[in-house]
């Protein structure tokens, strides 16, 4: 899994592993997006694939942050 802060005390959460073989994906944040090393697969915050060769997208996960921002809570 990897958790990316999107600004202004948004998390997110996605599998880390690109769906086309497996490799880490990194958090771009100038691009806000991730990017598969390996084969060039891009996706978007939201999961979806946006340059293949992927054909599907990041499995995405509920990130929540508590009231006193000390606690992040990742869920299916």
């Amino acid at each position: 899994m990897i958790i990316a802060n999107v600004g202004s005390g948004s998390y997110i959460a996605l599998s880390k592993k690109c769906p086309h073989q497996g490799t880490s994906v990194e958090y771009r944040p100038d691009n806000n997006d991730f990017r598969c090393p390996n084969h060039g697969s891009e996706f978007a915050t939201s999961g979806a694939v946006t340059k293949s060769p992927a054909t599907s997208g990041l499995t995405v996960f509920k990130a929540v942050l508590s009231t006193d921002k000390n606690t992040l809570t990742v869920s299916s």
